[in-house]
């Protein structure tokens, strides 16, 4: 949808995006996710499987799996501090 949105091939957005932002399209939505799912998860009392979803990971799991990757903590442990 982003190759349609700005008139442009694959390979041409994901050189153009990490020329201009010095990382990939995944990479930069990646971050984006898990710091609002962080920023939920400190705010909300909502639960994880929600948060996740909310975050575009319909698989609580991975979502897990992602959010530990990226922060070396559980979403749990976050939620506890």
């Amino acid at each position: 949808s982003l190759c349609l949105r700005f008139f442009q091939s694959r390979t041409g957005l994901t050189v153009a995006f990490k020329k201009r932002y010095g990382t990939g399209v995944i990479e930069a939505l990646t971050e984006i996710r898990m710091t609002a799912a962080k920023e939920l998860l400190r705010s909300t009392a909502q639960p994880i499987k929600d948060v996740a979803a909310g975050c575009g990971y319909p698989d609580q799991n991975y979502f897990c799996k992602v959010f530990n990757k990226r922060w070396g903590k559980t979403p749990t442990q976050v939620r506890s501090k």
